[in-house]
């Protein structure tokens, strides 16, 4: 419960300071009323705009697919909104589900050209296309644990998580204590020396927009472990919006368990964010008249 104290005006100053303190601390302690020299309270208008702004800066993304291996559904008997999913399956091995790890186990089955990779579609992501739900960022979030990897390039690994949005993709590929972030498939893109087998990870990957040299942020397990950027698609490669996850490389292969998987966009600014700013706004301007 937030308690109230009476303040005089020459102690608006310093009261306003230590709410200052205390908001920015996240602090539940009683906060001092303010008030100016007619004798109005400004503290409801401050704490108003800071709940505006708390509120607005908390906006919550729109998910697009969400799966669990704890639903017992494969991947593909869950409906993206607004798309497609398919299984890209040339893999002699099917995936299942191990019940003890409660995951979904992406099988080795030693051919490298093999793949079992699963391929959200959402359409077409081109400049003349009338709207991208993604166009003002996204992020995928999963769980993983590599058990084995084997490949013949150093870009390439036992799982792939991969984007495209029209006029940009990345791809993230990942084997046995290492994860990568491809750019136009080159050589020299960015890579994390982490454990990737020991235990099962969440992993979540932020992406600012659709154009090439978005920024993108790689997460493990909460922290932030890679920076990057999106990349130019190749000449005549077609402008759809994609995302894919699993045993992607016709050049790599390896056994992993997945728990989860989601694709989330993020909205646009809020007008409310606007309104709290303009309301924090005047309340500096008070305190800086009185």
């Amino acid at each position: 419960m937030i308690s109230i104290s009476s303040a005089t005006p020459g102690s608006i100053s310093t009261n306003m300071k230590n709410t200052y303190k205390k908001i920015s601390k996240l602090s539940l302690s009683p906060i001092k009323t303010l008030r100016n020299r007619s004798g109005k309270a400004l503290w409801g208008s401050l704490l108003a705009a800071i709940s505006i702004l708390i509120s607005s800066s908390e906006l919550r993304a729109e998910t697009f697919y969400s799966w669990n291996a704890s639903s017992g559904l494969f991947p593909d008997q869950v409906a993206p909104v607004g798309g497609s999913i398919t299984l890209t399956d040339s893999s002699s091995l099917d995936v299942a589900f191990d019940n003890e790890l409660d995951a979904l186990t992406f099988p080795d089955d030693t051919s490298l050209s093999s793949m079992l990779f699963y391929r959200l579609n959402f359409g077409d992501g081109s400049d003349s296309a009338p709207s991208n739900p993604f166009e003002n960022g996204y992020a995928i979030n999963f769980e993983v644990r590599i058990d084995s990897s084997i490949q013949t390039d150093n870009r390439r690994g036992a799982i792939a998580v991969t984007m495209r949005t029209g006029q940009s993709r990345y791809s993230l590929s990942a084997g046995i204590d290492y994860v990568r972030m491809i750019r136009d498939f080159e050589a020299g893109s960015p890579v994390a020396s982490v454990d990737t087998n020991g235990s099962f990870h969440t992993y979540r990957i932020e992406v600012d927009g659709v154009k090439p040299g978005s920024a993108i942020r790689l997460f493990q397990d909460g922290g932030l472990i890679l920076n990057a950027s999106t990349g130019l698609l190749d000449p005549g490669e077609s402008e759809d919006i994609s995302f894919g996850f699993g045993e992607g490389s016709g050049i790599a292969r390896g056994t992993s368990q997945w728990r989860s998987y989601s694709v989330e966009a993020i909205p646009e600014p809020s007008s409310a964010l606007f309104l709290g700013l303009v309301s924090l706004g005047s309340v500096l301007f008070i305190r800086r008249r009185f």
